[in-house]
């Protein structure tokens, strides 16, 4: 029998799996897709990916979350994880040496397909997880 101070336990592997790969196919296309965007494979890949996911998971909703309080901004939560997205990136680009991106444009773009890659992710996630706990509810009894 589950208990529901464990459900949360049980559902970040499959979280943190989905995510992992998520971002790696969403890193992948911005390499395929933007010149100026490089990533060393596969080394740097498999780093950066883990990098991008660890920084999505802790740093994110800090600047989400200081973004949020200011006023003007509290009212577009995508212009707000836009930036937070933007934010990760550079955080991962500055850790590592084989994840580059050159040029504004590129920034920008990357940007954007990283976002939208996550805003993608998020429905898959929630739909996951959505299942994953009306499993978990059903298995107990419930």
């Amino acid at each position: 029998m589950t208990t529901s101070s464990s459900t949360p336990a049980k559902l970040w592997v499959p979280r943190i799996l989905t995510a992992l790969v998520a971002n790696g196919i969403v890193l992948w296309i911005a390499d395929l897709v933007l010149g100026r965007f490089h990533i060393s494979y596969p080394l740097w890949f498999i780093v950066g990916t883990i990098l991008f996911t660890l920084a999505t998971l802790f740093v994110k909703p800090i600047v989400a979350g200081l973004l949020s309080s200011v006023p003007g901004l509290r009212a577009y939560t995508w212009v707000v994880n836009l930036i937070a997205t933007y934010v990760v990136l550079l955080i991962v680009v500055l850790l590592t040496n084989d994840f580059q991106i050159r040029g504004f444009w590129t920034w920008v773009w990357a940007t954007l397909i990283i976002w939208i890659g996550s805003v993608v992710y998020d429905e898959f996630d929630d739909k996951l997880e959505s299942s994953v706990s009306s499993g978990l509810h059903k298995a107990s009894g419930n």
